[in-house]
């Protein structure tokens, strides 16, 4: 969090005393992987946020993520954009009855703690954060995105679009 916390975050409340905000953020100064400036790299990461009334949080030390060394620390898994749900999906099995999406992967978990990355292919990229949930009406997953889309022809022209996916399949809905 030394450079900054962004805005993609998302808050779950599990119950009237127990919220939880997992929340994205950057350490570094602010370049770009592969930008060439050494330690000056940025890591994007997701971490989480506990309250008890949604007003005061706190960072609890989890004990997942090894930074420097360390897993004293609330970090989940590296990455960027987030929007966490749970999976009311039938026959879901429990161990993966939480789902988070991110900006470049999905994941599942048993407990919105510990998270597997599910298999994935990226075929596009987004601006901001994809938003996600299930749709019991629909029985699918409904994955909300933002891109910038190159126009063709037009050197530097970019149009912003905004677009709804409707899947049965959580770790590869781009391609849907």
């Amino acid at each position: 969090e030394r450079w900054a916390v962004f805005a993609y975050n998302h808050v779950r409340s599990l119950s009237d005393k127990e919220k939880r905000m997992y929340y994205d953020c950057v350490e570094g100064h602010g370049e770009l992987p592969g930008s060439g400036l050494g330690s000056k790299i940025s890591h994007r990461r997701i971490c989480l946020a506990t309250s008890t009334d949604g007003v005061h949080w706190t960072k609890p030390s989890l004990g997942i993520f090894n930074r420097n060394g360390s897993t004293a620390n609330n970090i989940l898994v590296e990455d960027s954009g987030v929007s966490v749900f749970l999976d009311s999906t039938k026959g879901v099995p429990e161990s993966q009855r939480w789902k988070m999406i991110c900006s470049n992967a999905a994941y599942s978990s048993p407990d919105g703690l510990r998270w597997t990355k599910l298999p994935w292919t990226s075929v596009a990229e987004d601006d901001t954060k994809p938003t996600a949930y299930y749709s019991p009406a629909l029985q699918k997953y409904v994955v909300m995105v933002r891109r910038d889309v190159h126009l063709s022809g037009k050197a530097g022209s970019v149009v912003r679009q905004v677009g709804r996916c409707v899947t049965d399949n959580i770790s590869d809905w781009q391609k849907e």
